[in-house]
């Protein structure tokens, strides 16, 4: 019986040293596991983070590419409006000028040839010195009052 409790108590005692052998094992091969583990959450989170930035980038690029289209739309706009605001003013002075009794003398004698009563009208060819077809732009015209010092 002594025999049987001593063989009984070396199997104990070797199956808590082939535990305790047998753990560190397991936990090692758990580690390992777990390492690689953590390893592809890195390379996840790394690749996560870098696709991120990449989208960033790309929509920080198209935003600045956008701003400098709008600045220079802007300038082209501005130029235009200088443009307009001239030909505005150039119109105004026109506008004016229609209504003087003197301007649209002038322009009735010059573009219709019209002439005030009693005056003489003389018309001298363009300084090409053939009549041109129209005739009106290339032409001077003479009255007698302008000739005589009126």
């Amino acid at each position: 019986m002594i025999n049987l409790e001593k063989e009984r108590r070396a199997r104990e005692l070797d199956e808590e040293l082939s535990k305790q052998y047998e753990e560190p094992v397991e936990i090692s091969e758990r580690t390992e596991a777990s390492m690689r583990r953590r390893r592809r959450q890195r390379r996840r989170r790394r690749t996560v983070y870098i696709v991120v930035i990449v989208v960033l980038l790309a929509i920080t690029a198209w935003m600045a590419r956008s701003v400098v289209e709008l600045k220079m739309e802007q300038k082209e706009l501005e130029a235009k409006q200088q443009q307009l605001e001239q030909r505005k003013e150039e119109l105004k002075e026109k506008k004016k000028k229609i209504n003087d009794k003197d301007y649209i003398e002038e322009q009735a004698r010059q573009q219709l040839k019209m002439i005030k009563p009693g005056e003489i009208l003389y018309v001298v060819p363009g300084e090409n010195g053939a009549d041109t077809e129209g005739g009106a732009k290339d032409d001077q015209t003479v009255t007698d009052d302008q000739e005589s010092g009126e």
